[in-house]
C-alpha cells in the first residue's frame, strides 16, 4: 500500500506515472485481463474534504459522462464499497 500525504501528492505522483509510456502501456495491459482484485482508495483530511471532492464529482459533467459509461460496461464486479474514518 501506498500512502501519500495528501490528495496534491497523489495527484502529483499520478501525473508521473501518467507521463510514463512504458508504465501506462503496463497500466492498460492488466487493466485489459486484470489478475486480481482492485483496490482504489482515497484519503481525506477531514468530511468537509471528502464532502467537497464528491460535490465536484456530482457536478463535473465529464466525470458523469465517464461513470454512466462505466456503470453500463463494467469490467469487473464491485465486491463492497465503504468510508471509513480516523475517530483517533
Amino acid at each position: 500500500m501506498i500512502v501519500h500525504e495528501s490528495n496534491a501528492a497523489w495527484a502529483a505522483n499520478m501525473q508521473k506515472v501518467q507521463a510514463d509510456p512504458a508504465w501506462m502501456d503496463l497500466v492498460g495491459r492488466v487493466m485489459a485481463d486484470p489478475p486480481a482484485e482492485q483496490v482504489e482508495s482515497s484519503l481525506f483530511v477531514d468530511l468537509d474534504a471528502y464532502g467537497e471532492f464528491a460535490d465536484q464529482q456530482g457536478a463535473d459533467e465529464q466525470f458523469q459522462n465517464f461513470w454512466m459509461e462505466v456503470s453500463a460496461n463494467p469490467s469487473a464486479d464491485l465486491i463492497r464499497s465503504g468510508i471509513y474514518m480516523n475517530l483517533g
